[in-house]
């Protein structure tokens, strides 16, 4: 029952009627579906994202539990961001943290020593089982070892970064 056009048509809706809301969404949406229950629950998925503050309500009435769309819908700003081509003041002031759980950066770091080719096969070979097998603790210490030699080279790193960045570093 969720559906992107919708919940687009949705987000697009309330941003033009920004900083207003809309009184009546089942209203305003006629032209692009008559079907409330998908307006509903389409509305209250993009709510629990964060991206708007629905007006649908529940009635709390004894036999009818259902919904009704009376209060003001709203786009918030992180749904304003998120219609952004450039992703908005969330990108520009956001963090981000890449997670990786230790199978998975003991895979990366093994594929990539396996890729050396300056260093003859047997030698990549075993140093990428090795990789391969240490336990969560051991691939830790060998990634700050990694990141430590990392820092103390930077300055080796220097003509690559320039090279990587190209104008943006002119």
């Amino acid at each position: 029952m969720l559906d992107r056009e919708l919940q687009l048509k949705i987000l697009q809706t309330l941003a033009a009627a920004y900083p207003e809301g809309v009184y009546n969404l089942t209203t305003a949406m006629q032209a692009v579906t008559a079907d409330e229950r998908a307006l509903l629950i389409n509305s209250r998925y993009l709510d629990g994202h964060g991206l708007v503050v629905s007006g649908f309500r529940r009635r709390k009435m004894l036999g009818d539990n259902g919904f009704y769309d009376m209060h003001e819908h709203l786009i918030t700003p992180a749904g304003l961001d998120f219609l952004a081509d450039d992703g908005g003041l969330t990108a520009i002031l956001g963090v981000v943290t890449v997670r990786f759980d230790a199978a998975q950066w003991a895979e990366l770091l093994a594929s990539k020593v396996e890729a050396l080719e300056s260093v003859n096969p047997e030698e990549r070979s075993r140093v990428a089982q090795a990789l391969r097998s240490l336990p969560a603790k051991a691939i830790e210490k060998v990634s700050e070892k990694l990141l430590d030699w990392a820092v103390d080279h930077a300055e080796d790193a220097w003509p690559l970064l320039c090279r990587w960045l190209g104008p943006l570093a002119a």
